[in-house]
């Protein structure tokens, strides 16, 4: 066994694991605007079509307004490899996905997970989130959408989500540009990692620990420096795993997945 699947044994339950490569079909002209476009990506006999920005279609360009979270990301890719090489570990699981944008992670986690909750900020990107899970249910129907600011209302997140969360998942959410952000980052990650279980029973807690999974692009060594230095002040332990035990090719752009825990 590799060493993530001597982690996953250990805290998680009927885990297998297999080498997985997510297949985009076909890019359809979304017939309500024109500035988006239905992306489809497969696995097996499961589909996920996407509603998201596609940044190359010129009168896009100049639109006017944020099109960070409505685009799709290459991070995200690895992130759906690895949930669904490890499928089996998500079964009868809650998970939040943070910074969701178009909610393609998030999606793929529904396919096999008891509760996802899809979260992000902006007004604009969680219309298209509620739109994207509305077509696209999981095991439990859509997943929810929820108004997430880390530094404002993690409170009310709590609130409405008294047992907290199994796993929380993030993709593309620490680049160069925003290096002042991954402080907040992973104070919030271990809030949430740390947060009471609600009416679990001891048994229920001690059956496996709380991860997150962070799947982000390398651009620079100085935000991987700082992503590691910050992780280890706030007591965070993260474990790189390499792309060759969840999937056939390398990421797009060196996409890298790191399993992320409390010290």
């Amino acid at each position: 066994k590799t060493a993530w699947m001597d982690f996953f044994s250990k805290n998680w339950s009927n885990t297998c694991s297999e080498r997985v490569s997510l297949t985009e079909c076909e890019e359809l002209e979304d017939a309500d605007d024109q500035a988006y476009s239905i992306r489809r990506f497969s696995y097996s006999d499961k589909v996920v079509d996407l509603r998201c920005i596609t940044v190359f279609r010129g009168h896009v360009l100049g639109a006017g307004f944020d099109l960070t979270g409505q685009m799709l990301w290459p991070a995200s890719g690895a992130l759906c490899n690895f949930i669904i090489s490890n499928r089996s570990a998500f079964c009868g699981k809650t998970v939040l996905e943070i910074g969701a944008g178009a909610g393609l992670c998030g999606l793929w986690a529904a396919k096999f997970s008891d509760k996802v909750v899809l979260s992000d900020r902006e007004e604009s990107v969680l219309e298209l989130l509620d739109y994207n899970a509305q077509k696209n249910p999981g095991l439990a129907g859509p997943p929810d959408v929820f108004s997430l600011d880390w530094d404002v209302n993690v409170h009310e997140l709590e609130a409405k989500y008294a047992n907290g969360f199994d796993v929380v998942i993030a993709s593309d959410v620490i680049y160069p540009e925003g290096q002042d952000h991954i402080p907040g980052l992973f104070r919030l990650i271990r809030r949430l990692l740390n947060a009471p279980r609600g009416s679990c029973s001891p048994r229920d807690e001690s059956r496996h620990e709380r991860v997150f999974i962070l799947s982000y692009i390398p651009r620079v060594q100085s935000t991987t420096d700082r992503v590691h230095s910050v992780a280890a002040e706030i007591g965070l332990n993260l474990r790189l795993v390499p792309w060759s035990e969840y999937t056939t090719k390398p990421n797009l752009m060196g996409s890298e997945i790191y399993v992320v825990t409390t010290i």
